[in-house]
């Protein structure tokens, strides 16, 4: 199935032993994790992925996560299809800020640093693009969820940038003059738009591997020394 927006408003969101309305039954393993709220999290999340939030049907989910479909199991955890969508944005950004926080000092040479950036933001994008998908489908009929969303992982990226481009400026190894917000934008943009387009169309962007974009990136984030 396209990755493309769909609107289709039969949600599945169906009461405790009713079946399914409609939507194929993905083949997704439920995750390692024994504990059954969060095997249900892992797996909604795979489906409104790859097929959309409204073309899932609750028995998908259940039958996904390793429950019986229709027997009402599902709603010993939540609520409403809806508290599972928001469970899945919640897990998401968890892990995305896990995943942001540094793991040790930045490193002093501006060119390892500007690898680092490239690669570590370009393979998290990349691990991230099924939440951005689920971001964009699905959240604007959700205008709560969609806040939380912008506030809680659109902004760490940009801020994650900016305090990298801040950092690498007040030690001189960057003009002082650099526009921090408008670079940080910059290199997101730079970092997102491979795994972007990849994900959506299964194709990498002129045939160009993310090691080169990487390598790529690098070398323009180098450019920002002191001449």
């Amino acid at each position: 199935m396209s990755r493309a927006a769909v609107r289709d408003r039969s949600s599945g969101d169906d009461a405790p032993g009713q079946p399914g309305s409609g939507g194929s039954t993905a083949e997704v393993t439920p995750g390692p994790n024994g504990d059954t709220r969060q095997r249900i999290i892992d797996a909604a999340a795979r489906l409104f992925a790859s097929q959309g939030y409204d073309r899932t049907p609750v028995t998908a989910i259940e039958e996904a996560s390793g429950l019986s479909p229709g027997a009402g199991g599902l709603y010993r955890h939540f609520a409403s299809k809806r508290d599972i969508l928001e469970a899945v944005v919640e897990s998401a950004i968890a892990g995305s800020l896990a995943a942001t926080t540094p793991a040790g000092p930045p490193p002093d040479d501006l060119a390892a640093a500007a690898e680092a950036l490239a690669q570590g933001a370009t393979d998290r994008l990349t691990e991230e693009m099924p939440l951005l998908g689920i971001i964009l489908r699905d959240l604007p009929q959700f205008p709560d969820l969609m806040a939380r969303a912008e506030a809680e992982w659109f902004r760490l990226g940009q801020q994650a940038a900016s305090a990298w481009v801040e950092h690498y400026r007040d030690t001189g190894h960057i003009d002082a003059d650099v526009d921090v917000e408008a670079t940080a934008l910059a290199i997101m943009g730079m970092v997102l738009y491979h795994p972007m387009i990849h994900w959506v169309t299964g194709v990498e962007p002129l045939g160009v591997s993310r090691e080169r974009v990487v390598a790529a990136v690098t070398r323009l984030l180098t450019g920002l020394a002191p001449r």
